[in-house]
Order: C-alpha cells, then sequence, then structure tokens
C-alpha cells in the first residue's frame, strides 16, 4: 500500500499507474487492474487497487485487455459507486490503459537499443583514441581487443594483420582464452 491507500505492483509501468490514477480521481471512481492466471486453477494477481475497492461488492464493471508484450491477460474492474457512468469510464480507460502500457513497453525498448549503441559509440571513440595514441599495434592491439571484448561478451578477441610477404595472417594480439597463434594461410584448410 501507498499512503493513498491504494495498492500498486511495482511491475506497473509508471505511465500505467499514472493513468490509472488520473481516471479515479477525474471519475471518482474505484479501480483494481488484475493480471488473469495463464493456469486453470491459479489465482489473479492485483496489480492495481484503488483505496476501498472492495466496498463496491458486486456493482464493478469487468474488462478484459490483451496486451502485445504482457504475458497474460488483464481484467480491469471499475466501480463509480452510482455517482457516474461506469459502463463509459471502464471503455475510456481501456482504450487509453492499453495504449499507455504500449508507449510504456516502447520506451522501454528504445532506452535500452540507446543505450547499446552509447556503450558502442563509447567503444569506437576508445578505439580511436588508443590508435592515436600509438602506432604500433602490438602495444594498443591488447587494450583495444579488451574493450571489444567486454562490449561484445566475448570470451577471447584476437587481432590478425595480412602480411604481404609471406600472403599470411599474423597474431598481433589476443586477449582471453588461448586460441591459436602460428601463421594463418588464408584459403587453404587448417589440417
Amino acid at each position: 500500500m501507498n499512503p493513498t491507500g491504494r495498492l500498486v505492483q511495482g511491475t506497473l509501468p509508471e505511465p500505467v499507474v499514472r493513468t490509472l490514477v488520473a481516471f479515479e480521481d477525474a471519475f471518482d471512481a474505484k479501480l483494481r487492474l488484475l493480471s488473469l492466471p495463464s493456469e486453470p486453477g491459479a489465482a489473479s494477481e492485483v496489480l492495481y487497487a484503488s483505496a476501498g475497492f472492495d466496498d463496491l461488492g458486486p456493482d464493478a464493471l469487468c474488462s478484459k485487455m490483451t496486451l502485445r508484450h504482457q504475458p497474460t491477460d488483464l481484467e480491469l474492474q471499475v466501480g463509480c459507486g452510482g455517482s457516474g457512468p461506469a459502463e463509459a469510464v471502464s471503455k475510456a480507460l481501456t482504450t487509453v490503459l492499453s495504449l499507455s502500457w504500449e508507449f510504456a513497453r516502447e520506451i522501454e525498448f528504445f532506452t535500452y537499443e540507446l543505450s547499446e549503441r552509447f556503450e558502442e559509440i563509447n567503444l569506437l571513440y576508445s578505439i580511436s583514441e588508443t590508435l592515436g595514441s600509438t602506432l604500433d599495434l602490438t602495444d594498443g592491439g591488447p587494450k583495444i581487443l579488451t574493450e571489444v571484448r567486454d562490449v561484445m561478451g566475448a570470451k577471447r578477441g584476437s587481432l590478425w594483420v595480412f602480411a604481404t610477404e609471406d600472403a599470411s595472417l599474423h597474431l598481433v594480439a589476443q586477449v582471453g582464452e588461448d586460441g591459436r597463434s602460428g601463421p594463418i594461410l588464408p584459403g587453404r584448410r587448417r589440417e
């Protein structure tokens, strides 16, 4: 419970909670949002409940909601205690709630994507900074590979350079688990 007497489940996105509170206040409505069980016989989980919702008894209107990124269906229960049009509030709130939930999920997704791109840009900046401070790949290579490996979540990283003298790839730097170290002749299978 929070200080206003409402029950708010922590998994609810903030825009959804604000939408519920706004409708509750604007229409003097009592609301409850349930996550319906995915297995028969299991109990519903209360995600949100107005203070005093249980006092309404069987007069509450129920609307089922199916959301794209929600694993279970939801049920919105609306009661206006005889002072308002519960059916109109229920229909409007169902639509607005669905949109709020979808927008909240999209914001979470784009925030995550932006964070990932930021990491990649920082990696590129760090690589260019390392390359600008040294021209020797044997010095800068391990530092660059360590950063790339960390961002990519890899166990091992290696940097190979093509040598025109013998037309093969030579290991310049490696980090992480041990791997191949001898020259590689492109186009030939490893025996």
